[in-house]
Formats: C-alpha cells, sequence, structure tokens
C-alpha cells in the first residue's frame, strides 16, 4: 500500500495505492515506468526492463529462433536442425542434432487444376519414399500465397500458383533427396520440390496467371513488358514503351517503341579508361581504341595484365619463392613469393649438444654456450668432466711423439670449494693401457716441469701427470701445460710417483694444505664453457688414435678454505668433450 500521509483523506490514500501499488511515494520511487518489469517492485531499484527472452533486467538482445534461450547461450543456431527450436518443443537446450531418418521426398504431383484464377480447389500429392510427413509447407513463387498444412489434412484447397514445396516430420527434420539420406543440416538442407497449380478457365487449363489483370491470359498477351504504358490495356495491342529511339544518343533505349524526346547526349566514342595511355576526357562511349603500354610478358615482374601494347619495360625475370624472412623457407634471391613461407621463423638454440637447446627452434640464433654432458652420473655422485684430444709433438732430443691425451677435471658443488685429494681411483679406459706416456725430461707423476732446456712439447702437453688444481699455463685451445712440483704428491695405493699407470684404489694429494691450489675456477677447455671445476691430472697413450676415460669412478674430499670441515663424495667421470 501506499504510504498514509498526514494530509491524506482516505479517499486519496486509496488512489495512491492504486496508482503506485509498491509502497513507495512517488518522489521516493526510482522507477516509474510502467512498462518496466520492476514498476511494482518496492525494492526502490531503478527501472528493469524485459530482454529478449523474457528475463528481467537480462542482457540477452538476439534470441533468432524464439527458443528461450540466448543466442549467446545457445547450443544449436543451425536453423535446419531437428532441434534448432527445441525447448519451445519441450526438449533440452542440447548441440545441433542431424535427422538420420528424415523422410525421402521424391515429388510432388499435380492432382487436379483450380477452378478459376481466384479459386481455392487446386490439389496435389506427395510422393515418399521412405519416412512419413507431418507438416508440408508451400512457398507461393510471384506473388502467390504461402500455406502450412499439418498431415493428415486437406491438400486440395490450393490457389493456382506456382510453389517450392517442402515436407517435415514429427521431429522436425525436413525431407530429403533420395541422394541426402542422412537428414537436414545447414550443410545439407532439405529438398524442395516445384509445383504448379494452373486453373481451367484461362486457355483450357494451359494457363496459370493473368499478371496484368486485363482479362486476357498471359500466354495470349501480346503486352507482358511491365514498362510498357499499355501493360494492362485489354485492348491486346503490342507493347508501347517510351524513351530514346535515336542510336546516336547515350540515352537510346533498344527496347522502346516511341520517342519521348529523352535523347540529349551526343555519343561521343573515344578511349574512356582513365589509366590508358590515350585517355579521352570528352568520350562517353568507349569504341576499343584504348592502349595501355606496358611488359607484356607473364615472366617479367613488370608484367602488367591490363597493357595491351609493348612498350619494352620487362627488365626483370620473375624469381618465385619465399620472400618473407620471418619464413625458414626465405629466399633471398626470390622477387616474386609463390606461397612456399610456411614454417615461421622460431630462433634459439638448435643443438641438442646444448644446455640452452629449444626444441621448438628452427633458426639458430647463437645462444648455444653450454655443453650438455654426455652421460648421467649417479644419483648422489659428482661429475667429473674429460676433455680428450690427439697431440703431435717432439720430446727432449727431437724425437717425435704422438699419442691421445684425456684432461680429468672434477666439478665441486660451489664456485667457493677447494679440492684436497682424489682418492679410491678405479679407471674404466676405453682400451686397455699397460703403460701411460711419461716425458723424457719430466718422468714421475708428479708435476714435474723442469723449464729452461730441459722444457719440450712432449714434458708440457703430452706427458701424464696428476694434479689438485694449480694450473699456471695453458695452450691456444685452453688445455693445461704441466707446472712445475706445487706440493702434489701420490698416496700408497698409486704404487709409486713412477708407476706405469695408477694401481687399484690409487690417489693423490695437496701435500701442502695451507696453500690452496685446489680451488675451484672457471674452466676454459674444449666443451666445459660454463662449468666452475678443478684440473687432477692428464692420462696420456702414445701411438693411440683414441681414449676415453668415461664410466672411471673415485672420491674427493673438499673444504671451502683453511679452518673450514672437509666433506667427501664420490665422483663419475663422463665422456664426450672430445676436441
Amino acid at each position: 500500500a501506499a504510504v498514509l500521509a498526514k494530509e491524506d483523506t482516505t479517499e486519496s490514500h486509496i488512489q495512491d495505492t492504486l496508482i503506485a501499488g509498491d509502497g513507495l511515494c512517488d518522489e521516493d520511487d526510482n522507477c516509474s515506468d510502467v512498462s518496466a518489469c520492476n514498476y511494482t517492485d518496492p525494492s526502490a531499484t531503478a527501472c528493469l526492463f524485459d530482454d529478449v527472452v523474457g528475463e528481467c533486467g537480462g542482457d540477452c538482445s538476439v534470441d533468432a529462433d524464439s527458443d528461450g534461450i540466448c543466442d549467446d547461450s545457445d547450443l544449436c543456431s543451425d536453423p535446419l536442425a531437428n532441434n534448432y527450436q527445441a525447448p519451445l518443443t519441450g526438449g533440452a537446450n542440447e548441440e545441433c542434432q542431424d535427422c538420420p531418418d528424415a523422410p525421402i521426398f521424391d515429388a510432388v504431383n499435380l492432382v487436379s487444376n483450380a477452378t478459376t484464377l481466384s479459386s481455392n480447389d487446386g490439389a496435389f500429392s506427395l510422393d515418399l519414399s521412405s519416412g512419413a510427413a507431418t507438416l508440408v509447407m508451400l512457398y507461393g513463387q510471384n506473388g502467390a500465397s504461402d500455406y502450412t498444412i499439418a498431415l493428415p489434412g486437406g491438400l486440395d484447397t490450393i490457389a493456382p500458383g506456382y510453389y517450392s514445396v517442402m515436407v517435415m516430420d514429427e521431429d522436425g527434420c525436413f525431407g530429403v533427396a533420395d541422394t541426402s539420406v542422412g537428414g537436414t543440416t545447414l550443410q545439407q538442407p532439405g529438398i524442395s520440390r516445384s509445383l504448379v497449380i494452373p486453373f481451367d478457365v484461362c486457355c483450357s487449363g494451359c494457363g496459370i496467371y493473368d499478371l496484368d489483370a486485363d482479362g486476357i491470359c498471359d500466354e495470349d498477351d501480346n503486352c507482358t513488358n511491365q514498362s510498357a504504358t499499355n501493360y494492362a490495356d485489354p485492348a491486346n495491342e503490342d507493347c508501347i514503351i517510351s524513351g530514346c529511339t535515336d542510336t546516336n544518343y547515350t540515352e537510346y533505349n533498344a527496347s522502346a517503341t516511341t520517342d519521348d524526346g529523352s535523347c540529349s547526349t551526343l555519343i561521343s566514342e573515344g578511349c574512356t579508361n582513365p589509366n590508358a595511355d590515350n585517355y579521352d576526357a570528352a568520350a562517353n562511349t568507349d569504341d576499343g581504341s584504348c592502349i595501355i603500354y606496358g611488359c607484356m610478358d607473364q615472366n617479367y615482374i613488370e608484367y602488367n595484365p591490363a597493357a595491351n601494347t609493348f612498350n619494352d619495360g620487362c627488365n626483370t625475370l620473375v624469381v618465385e619463392g619465399c620472400t618473407d624472412p620471418a619464413y625458414t623457407e626465405y629466399d633471398a634471391s626470390a622477387n616474386t613469393n609463390d606461397g612456399s613461407c610456411t614454417t615461421p621463423v622460431v630462433e634459439g638454440c638448435t643443438d641438442s649438444d646444448f644446455q640452452e637447446y629449444d626444441a621448438s627452434a628452427n633458426t639458430d640464433d647463437g645462444s648455444c654456450a653450454t655443453p650438455v654432458s654426455g652421460c648421467t652420473v649417479p644419483a648422489g655422485d659428482l661429475t667429473a668432466y674429460e676433455v680428450a684430444y690427439p697431440v703431435t709433438t717432439t720430446d727432449f732430443g727431437g724425437t717425435a711423439v704422438s699419442g691421445y691425451v684425456v684432461d680429468l677435471y672434477v666439478d665441486l658443488p660451489t664456485d667457493n670449494d677447494v679440492l684436497l685429494n682424489v682418492y679410491n681411483m678405479s679407471l674404466t679406459p676405453s682400451n686397455p693401457v699397460g703403460t701411460y706416456f711419461q716425458g723424457l725430461t719430466a718422468p714421475g707423476w708428479a708435476p714435474n716441469e723442469q723449464g729452461s732446456i730441459f722444457s719440450t712439447g712432449a714434458s708440457q702437453s703430452f706427458d701424464s701427470f696428476i694434479a689438485i688444481g694449480g694450473v699456471t699455463a695453458s695452450d691456444a685451445d685452453g688445455n693445461p701445460l704441466q707446472m712445475s712440483g706445487n706440493g702434489v704428491a701420490v698416496d700408497p695405493n698409486f704404487g709409486g710417483n713412477n708407476a706405469n699407470s695408477p694401481g687399484a684404489s690409487a690417489g693423490w694429494y695437496n701435500g701442502n694444505p695451507p696453500n690452496p691450489i685446489g680451488q675451484s675456477v672457471a674452466l676454459t677447455g674444449a666443451g666445459l664453457d660454463g662449468i666452475h671445476g678443478v684440473f687432477i691430472g692428464r692420462f696420456a697413450v702414445a701411438n693411440a688414435t683414441e681414449l676415453s676415460l668415461a664410466g672411471s669412478t673415485f672420491e674427493v674430499t673438499w673444504n671451502t678454505g683453511v679452518g673450514t670441515p672437509g666433506q667427501q663424495q664420490k665422483v663419475t667421470v663422463c665422456g664426450d668433450s672430445a676436441e
């Protein structure tokens, strides 16, 4: 009810209630539009209106099939699907369904003519080779009316005219041709059949229309041109069409039978193409004289398809290919795109031997920087890397020596670590090694480069020796050169400093721990970029063409400087870092 003010009478209060109906005084009511769906809502909200599906305050603007489901949410928008308007027929909002059992609509047959042009007593029948129609739709052509007939029902109340006929079954499936078994969808529409209902009065049933209503059937009418002034004249004379009858004027009408004085613009022939070299702006009728100079050879990029006169303008032969550098098929020599650009360039590291490898990349951008180890070490082990390479050099006295070298590096957990010793080594060379090479002037496994006249290529680059870091010089490839004695010594299991090869469980150590020669450093040997570690020895075999220590194991002790606790861990050698 409306609010009763002190000054209100009982009658005025009743009227307020009848007018407002929401218990709010009009001055406080935020909705006073009687067409609003919340006009009588006492919540004092602003006016709301029904959207197209009848939701008060809704935002749906389109419901094409009027099924009460907004198009944004309607799962079927194919008007030829049998569940297009499912909610209207008790169905659910589902994806469009085709009609696997749609009627096979073979033909429509005339049963009897209409009696007159205006009578509705023409009759027809349907031929269906399968299925059953429950609805027949006649779509009138050229002004004939449309019919929708529910079956069973009469097919004998049809006015004369031309029709397009379709049928539908009880599932809403349109009839299809016998070659279209499987139902109707937007891709496979229902079949329509043509039907003509004549009327008997006109020409003993042979005619259909008297479109101009002049009492003369169209097939006997001497004038059926609607632009004629005597189109609907029952005199049945030839058409009279007014217009310009002079062929010398642009307004000339070939259909005109009577000149009406509309000839006004004399024909001026010439070239009317503004792109032609002999364009005539004064011409209003093209006489085929246009000349367009250009290259007429399709093998040149200057080719002009509009040219009709060659002017020797063909200069650059067509070279087809991909002309877009953003694709891997790009051909810098191509000047005509042939559609072969198919694979977009994806830059990145394309070498799977590097940690930066990008499987999606197809164009290398130089970002490959950190090699991937060639093996997988057991869980919990540290990794040692080998750098393997051939050496040909000279020993003391000029004796030529050659063979194969493996340099070993251990990768400690952090860059601050300092290696103290190597022990429990178990070497597993790829080929049997009885004796590792020792140079004449640098005997023994401890570093022993004596310098001066005793320094040779063999003592620096080919001599087998052990180390706990301490590298002082490298060759041009970043491989360490043997250094002079720096306190590194073999342990008892090694078999002595002059052993042919390390013994079982061999080891070595820094004999002067306060000198942190085993400090982890950035390694620079082949395949070691990006790795921090410590060089621990060289193993060389004379006259060999290959050597690998991959799979060998040992243990190490390290700390982070004098006075810090030592740590121990097993190490496995990885290979595949050959130069």
